[in-house]
């Protein structure tokens, strides 16, 4: 037997060990308060926390537009490859100018 076989079966015992105390005696009361309601945690995210989720909101916000605006920049990758392994690898962003319609 390895070395390093002996130390994963050990590892394993002991994980084992404190998963089966766990579960026969948590550490936690088991007479717990029943869960909240929905009406219950809503009255809590807009009431008492109401302007920390507005900010939440909008900085989540800025962020999906911000992440889309930079997905449409157009990019050009160019690499080198030597052996099978990339040597070189190239990222430069394309100037590239709409046409505008009209006569």
């Amino acid at each position: 037997m390895t070395k390093g076989g002996l130390w994963k079966k050990i590892a394993l015992i002991a994980l084992a060990v404190l998963v089966i105390y766990a579960l026969v005696d948590p550490p936690w009361d088991s007479e717990q308060d029943p869960a909240p309601t929905n009406e219950e945690v809503a009255e809590t995210v807009f009431e008492d926390y109401g302007f920390t989720f507005m900010i939440l909101a909008l900085l989540l916000a800025a962020a999906m537009i911000g992440g889309i605006f930079i997905a449409k920049i157009p990019y050009e990758y160019t690499r080198r490859i030597e052996k099978g392994k990339v040597v070189e690898m190239k990222i430069k962003r394309r100037n590239q100018r709409r046409k505008r319609g009209g006569a």
